[in-house]
């Protein structure tokens, strides 16, 4: 399954993900403010799935706790990278 976004393909493979060029036929349509933008979207919203995994971790269920505990490590790590991205963009 291919996904096209801003000149982009997701194309994945199995669990992983891979993003790979595709031809633009025409000028560049994301400018710097818009990709900033869309940065701080994607920091804050991995910051809400974070907390959401945490709140999940403590349901009831031991599966759906222990799949969100599962869930939460990798999560953390985005939060983290997109934070730092974002604070490097910033300055």
């Amino acid at each position: 399954m291919s996904i096209v976004t801003e000149g982009l393909t997701l194309d994945e493979v199995g669990e992983g993900a891979v993003m790979t060029e595709q031809t633009l036929h025409g000028p560049a349509t994301c400018s710097r403010s818009r990709d900033q933008e869309c940065l701080a979207k994607a920091a804050d919203d991995a910051s809400a799935l974070v907390q959401d995994l945490r709140a999940l971790a403590q349901a009831r269920d031991p599966l759906l706790a222990e799949l969100a505990l599962h869930d939460l490590t990798p999560a953390v790590a985005l939060m983290k990278h997109l934070s730092r991205l974002r604070t490097l963009r910033v300055s």
